[in-house]
């Protein structure tokens, strides 16, 4: 999957769980109405030390995903 996007519609009616590897870039929005959870279970403790998790600016990077709102 590398290089890849993937986008997943979870939810009530759609209750599902996304298992998120080491190094690879993740990001969430809520798209309903109503209040939404996201919770994360990492499997090890953080390591300031040597991250495994790092953070970019969601609109201006090379991944292409548009994260605008897309009603329909």
């Amino acid at each position: 999957t590398y290089g890849e996007v993937n986008e997943f519609f979870m939810g009530e009616h759609n209750p599902i769980l996304v298992q998120i590897p080491p190094f690879v870039y993740h990001g969430f929005k809520c798209i309903g109405e109503e209040e939404s959870a996201a919770i994360n279970c990492p499997t090890e403790v953080y390591n300031y030390d040597n991250p495994d998790e790092f953070r970019i600016d969601p609109h201006n990077n090379e991944i292409p995903y548009d994260w605008k709102r897309k009603d329909g």
